[in-house]
This record gives structure tokens, C-alpha cells and sequence, in this order.
């Protein structure tokens, strides 16, 4: 089949043979049928060098009404499609009801608690291998593929300048730090929100980021609010938060603490006791909560640090802890003992919580809340949602609200100012894509 320059598919495919695709996933990202939503998954699965990529159209959508169990459980229950579900991170505070304060912070974006969508299809993409395959409906990919390409294009970033919020940040600290030397609490992770505009394509945006970061846990999903705004998730996220198997019942969480520019001195890191004080306090924190729903005597530490080079931005120090689920329990139990994520609350989990609520003017929403791929069988995968750019249409046409919230874990020797600077390094991808403009204009 020829090539044809107004269409995505531009290389044969075995499994449509009046179709094809494009072998680079990242150009069919940027070249999405317009008539089409795009989601995106990216998953480093054990064993795997590299990430598996699925791309398809999200329909059905599902939003979290309650936020109970039996909520949670029609997001992320097995159904006869492969899905797509967010989880905000305000969901904690249902689910964990004594984390809530008087006087919640403010909501101006208005993102939803949880939604689940469904894939008929996906195009699963090996990024190791170079394979492509079909999954699902087959005859309805080929349909999409068919369809015009759409515009693509460049965009341009305006970031607020990060410093304007540097004085508030070190304020949020110190506040911490007294906390912490009341025996209050041993660590909080802090966020703070850049903001700015996007204007151009999302999308173009978006396999920029991705391919940039090439993230092991990373999610793209395009949907809309209740008042019909149009809004993207670009999750960039290094980290896993769950990762079940529902043949075996066996649950894994990596949580990540300890970050160092690419390029770093790795040994450096190893050895730093505050950075390495932090992984072990999420490390036991993630244990515990994963000992609530795990059968006795299954739980592991199986790494206590593992050190990981993300993309070219960063190099992360983990750790690996498992254990079974318990008969009689589901997946939705397994989340409700361990949402939000260990490593974006702190230690204690609630009494973190509630110092978040008090200090962060805003709420997070998606960021550090979870995105999850749910399996036809009910296997599971959910990231952190860290490192995560969050899109909302304005009234002005290819106009977009840009959020990227970033945030650091507070010890009892966390100094201020390096504290700020491990933020902004976390955001790194982002700042590189705001350096430059992808539309032809000179920045």
C-alpha cells in the first residue's frame, strides 16, 4: 500500500491487510485522526528493557459518582474491554475520611474524582522490538486508521516564572520542618503547581514528552469535564504504584524517593542518608499499607534500593515490596487500603495528609493521584501520576490552561532551598519543551 500523506497509517500492518500503521507510534500520536479521543499507555512490564506502548480511542466513559467502595469497584473491575480509569488524588480523602480538614483547598480546576474508559482495540506497540499488534476489534482499528490524519502541528509553552512561587514553598517547609521537630509527623511530600499556557497541538505535546522522558509508567488520555471542557492528562510518570496479577493474586509496589539530575553521581546518591531516611520510611509506610489486605507471611522487601536512570532527565533511587492478596478480597480493597500513594502523602499517612490539606492552596486533582491500565482478566497496573502535565481548553481556539504540579519529600534536615531546586529538576522535561518552540518561532 502506498503511502498517503493526509492519513496516519503509513506502513503496512499484518494483522489489517487493507491497513496499516505507522512503525514510529510517536508520529501517529502527533497525526491522530481528529474525529477520534486518543489514549495512551505506557508500561515497562518485569523483565523488559524497555516500555509497551498501547494507543487507541477511549469511549464509554465512566465518572466516579461515589466515592466508596462500590464506586471504586465500577471503575476498575474487569469488563469484556481493556481500560483506561484516573484516580485523583482527593479521592484519599474519602476513602481515609479522618485525613479531611474544615476547610479543603481550593478547587479551580473542577478535574473529576475518577473516570474509567473503554478500548474496543489497541495498537500495542514494543518499543524494544520494534513489533506492532493488534488487539481487539481489529475491523473497527482499521476503520480509525482509515480515517484523514489529523492536523498535527507545533506549540508553544508560556510558563509563570517558577520563581514567583519559591518565597510560598520555603514557607510550606518550614511549616513542615516545625512539624516534624513537634513529633508530628517524619516526612510530608510538598508539591507546588507551575502554571502556564499551551497554544498549539496537545498532542504534538504530548508524544514530545513522552518520547522525551520515555516514562515506564506514562499515560496520555483526552476527555472532557462535566461542563463539556475539553482536557488532556500527559503523565510522564517513572513510578509504580500497584501492579497486580490476578492469576496469582500477587501485588507489587515500587515507591520512589531520592532524585539527582541526569548525569549525577549515583554513588552520591546511594549514600546520602536523608535521601535514603526517605525511601525507607515509604518503603515501610507502602508495607504496611499492602499489610492490610495481604495474606500473612507474604510479604516481601525484595529491593530496599534500586537505582534507576529515567529518560535524560533524572536518576531515581526505588524500592520493591510485594505480598498476596488475600482470599475474599478485590482489587478495589487493595486500592482503598493503599490510596493515595505512599510516596506523594508521607509518614504517618494520614497525619501527612492532613498537613498537605492545610499548607497546598490547591488541590492536586490527577496529580498524584493514579492512572491504571485494568485487563480483560482484572490484572492491573497503576502508576503515580507524578510528572504530569494537566491540559484544560480555554474559550480562545488551541488555547490550553497548562498545570505541571512537581513536589518534594520533607525530612527533618530538608533544607528549603535545595528542596525547591529537587522540584524544578523534576521537572526538567517539561522546562526543555518550554525552552524551545516547536512552531517555528523563536524563543
Amino acid at each position: 500500500m502506498d503511502s498517503c500523506p493526509d492519513r496516519p497509517n503509513l506502513a503496512f500492518h499484518p494483522d489489517m491487510p487493507d491497513v496499516s500503521v505507522h512503525p514510529d507510534p510517536w508520529e501517529l500520536v502527533r497525526r491522530w485522526p481528529a474525529t477520534h479521543r486518543l489514549g495512551l499507555w505506557l508500561d515497562r512490564p518485569p523483565g523488559h528493557l524497555h516500555p509497551v506502548l498501547r494507543l487507541g480511542s477511549p469511549r464509554n466513559p465512566h465518572t466516579l459518582h461515589s466515592p466508596h467502595l462500590a464506586g471504586l469497584h465500577a471503575l476498575i473491575h474487569p469488563g469484556e474491554h481493556w481500560r483506561l480509569c484516573t484516580l485523583a488524588y482527593e479521592l484519599g480523602r474519602e476513602l481515609e475520611p479522618v485525613a479531611k480538614l474544615p476547610h479543603p483547598p481550593c478547587d479551580d480546576r473542577g478535574w473529576s474524582l475518577g473516570q474509567a474508559f473503554e478500548f474496543p482495540w489497541t495498537i500495542r506497540f514494543d518499543l524494544g522490538h520494534h513489533t506492532q499488534t493488534v488487539e481487539g476489534r481489529v475491523d473497527e482499528a482499521a476503520e480509525m486508521l482509515s480515517c484523514p490524519a489529523g492536523p498535527g502541528g507545533g506549540y508553544d509553552i508560556h510558563l509563570t516564572d517558577p520563581e514567583a512561587g519559591r518565597p510560598a514553598f520555603r514557607a510550606a517547609v518550614e511549616r513542615v520542618l516545625s512539624y516534624i521537630a513537634a513529633g508530628d509527623v517524619y516526612q510530608v511530600n510538598l508539591t507546588h503547581r507551575l502554571t502556564g499556557t499551551l497554544v498549539g497541538c496537545p498532542r504534538a505535546f504530548a508524544a514530545d514528552l513522552l518520547s522525551s522522558a520515555l516514562p515506564w509508567q506514562g499515560a496520555c488520555l483526552e476527555t472532557q469535564d462535566a461542563l463539556g471542557r475539553r482536557r488532556v492528562i500527559v503523565s510522564a510518570s517513572p513510578e509504580l504504584f500497584l501492579r497486580y496479577d490476578a492469576a496469582t493474586r500477587r501485588v507489587t509496589t515500587r515507591p520512589m524517593k531520592g532524585t539527582r539530575p541526569h548525569g549525577g553521581d549515583e554513588r552520591e546518591l546511594a549514600s546520602s542518608p536523608k535521601d535514603r531516611a526517605e525511601l525507607n520510611m515509604i518503603i515501610d509506610l507502602m508495607r504496611n499499607d499492602l499489610g492490610r489486605v495481604c495474606s500473612p507471611g507474604t510479604m516481601r522487601v525484595e529491593s530496599a534500593i534500586n537505582l534507576e536512570h529515567h529518560g535524560h532527565s533524572v536518576i531515581q533511587s526505588t524500592g520493591t515490596v510485594s505480598g498476596t492478596l488475600r482470599p475474599g478480597l478485590e482489587a478495589r480493597d487493595l486500592f482503598a487500603a493503599c490510596f493515595p500513594p505512599g510516596s506523594v502523602t508521607g509518614a504517618p499517612k494520614i497525619r501527612a495528609m492532613q498537613i498537605i490539606e492545610e499548607l497546598e492552596p490547591v488541590v492536586r486533582g490527577p496529580y498524584c493521584g493514579c492512572i491504571a491500565g485494568v485487563g480483560h482478566d482484572g490484572s492491573i497496573c497503576a502508576n503515580v501520576a507524578i510528572r504530569t502535565a494537566l491540559l484544560t481548553a480555554t474559550d480562545r481556539a488551541g488555547v490550553w490552561t497548562l498545570d505541571f504540579p512537581v513536589g518534594a519529600g520533607i525530612v527533618a534536615d530538608s533544607d528549603p532551598d535545595a528542596e525547591w531546586a529537587e522540584t524544578l529538576t523534576k521537572a526538567d522535561v517539561l522546562l526543555r519543551l518550554a525552552g524551545r518552540s516547536t512552531s517555528g518561532a523563536a524563543r
